[in-house]
């Protein structure tokens, strides 16, 4: 896959668009439903990857490369606040993406874009607006860095690589499906084209 449709369809459309859809959610009655949770783990995932796309070596299976991958684009979009990154990845990345809660004492929010990345009430508090547009308009401004391109289009050709090796046989337990999925109007064929 080239690094222009990377950028094109899995960022801009899927991400970016992911995003600026779980933005617009509206909490119910009871303050429920506003999808902070997988709004941030989506800005999360996000962040971890344009980490590993900047990663100047080439991509290990170091155990702690996901972390590592994380607060090196952690740093662009906050430099100078490593630890914050750092407590960031374990208890609301990790929390997020593996039991659909915060492991730590942090709050997510709406409504207040200044109580960002600050401590109250013993609690640390993102706000998923600012959290967000933090990742996204720095997200952007990496992509038009001409310069890194060549560095990323390597560390993308690795990623996709090493997802094809681990899809291996990974449909052989898959029922054979009975008609066409999305008739090509989702774009579900514009994410399957680097496994077909």
């Amino acid at each position: 896959m080239k690094l222009e449709d990377y950028f094109s369809v899995s960022v801009r459309g899927y991400l970016f668009g992911d995003i600026r859809t779980l933005l617009s959610a509206q909490a119910d009655a009871r303050g429920f439903g506003a999808c902070n949770y997988p709004l941030t783990a989506t800005v999360c995932a996000g962040i971890e990857a344009f980490g590993a796309l900047l990663k100047g070596d080439p991509l290990t299976k170091d155990r702690d490369e996901g972390r590592q991958n994380f607060l090196r684009f952690w740093e662009r979009m906050h430099p100078g606040k490593p630890s914050i990154g750092t407590q960031i990845y374990r208890c609301v990345r990790n929390g997020l993406a593996h039991a659909f809660m915060t492991t730590g004492p942090f709050g997510l929010h709406r409504g207040s874009p200044s109580a960002h990345l600050v401590r109250e009430r013993g609690a640390g508090f993102i706000s998923v607006e600012k959290f967000a547009e933090t990742f996204i308009q720095e997200a952007d401004a990496v992509m038009q860095q001409g310069a890194l391109h060549a560095q990323m289009q390597a560390r993308l050709d690795e990623m996709l690589h090493d997802f094809e090796v681990n899809a291996f046989g990974a449909l052989s337990g898959l029922p054979i499906g009975s008609g066409p999925i999305g008739g090509g109007a989702s774009g579900l064929d514009a994410s399957l084209k680097p496994f077909t």
